[in-house]
Parts: C-alpha cells; structure tokens; sequence
C-alpha cells in the first residue's frame, strides 16, 4: 500500500459511445482515474465506488498501484483489513489506558514529598500549643 495525493480526478459511468460501462456480467459500475503527485501524468484507474466517492483534489489515500500492460489501476486496501487495523489499534488503546489507571491507582494512596516530610515529626499536644 502506498499513500498518494491526488491531483487529477475524473469520474466516468459512460463508454467512448456513450453507452454505461458494464461489468462482464452485465452490472453498471464507475470507472475512477487519478492522477497523483506520485506518479505524475499517468492516470491509475479503478472502480468507483462509496469508499472513495468522496476522494477530492488533495486528498491523500492509501492504494495499491498495479501495472497492467500499458496501464495502471489502483486497488484499495479489503474493509476487512482496515477492520482488523481498527481492532488492534483499539485493544493497544484500551490495554494502555487500563495500564494509566493502573499507575494511578497506585498514586492516589501516596502523599505528595511535601505531606511525607510533616507526617514523620511529633505532633504537638493541644496543651503545647501557644495559641
């Protein structure tokens, strides 16, 4: 996967004849070409679709570039993996804030440098006291 930045994009749902583009076994579909600051004037084709549909000038996004013959066509990262990504990002989130409360815990006992220097003195009996 490569992160690249979009500096062209064309959106089409029409042939050269202007007929819909067709899958082979007969769906409608978008046909999405890009051009990035990567790969400069070569357009990388792929399908349309409600991940990238809003893709602008400018946007970065993480895409898998293939040769075919004398074209490239770009192929966005399965959901799935992206889903996994979330899950491991989220457990290494949630594992670090219960290991924060954790040491927290433990600190909500203690008493700053200040306190511990007072508490090992002899307190003063209330008859001792001038005032």
């Amino acid at each position: 996967m490569k992160t690249l930045k979009i500096t062209k994009i064309y959106r089409n749902t029409k042939d050269k004849e202007g007929n819909d583009l067709k899958t082979h076994d007969g769906r409608n579909y978008e046909r999405v070409a890009i051009k990035t600051e990567e790969y400069g004037d070569k357009y990388i084709s792929g399908f349309g679709n409600s991940r990238n549909k809003s893709w602008n000038i400018g946007d970065e996004v993480e895409l898998e570039v293939e040769q075919s013959g004398e074209y490239l066509n770009f192929r966005m990262q399965p959901l799935a993996v992206k889903y996994k990504e979330f899950l491991d990002l989220r457990d290494r989130v949630l594992n670090l804030e219960s290991r924060v409360a954790q040491l927290e815990g433990e600190d909500i006992g203690k008493k700053d440098a200040s306190e511990k220097v007072f508490e090992d003195e002899p307190q003063a009996q209330d008859e001792e006291v001038p005032f």
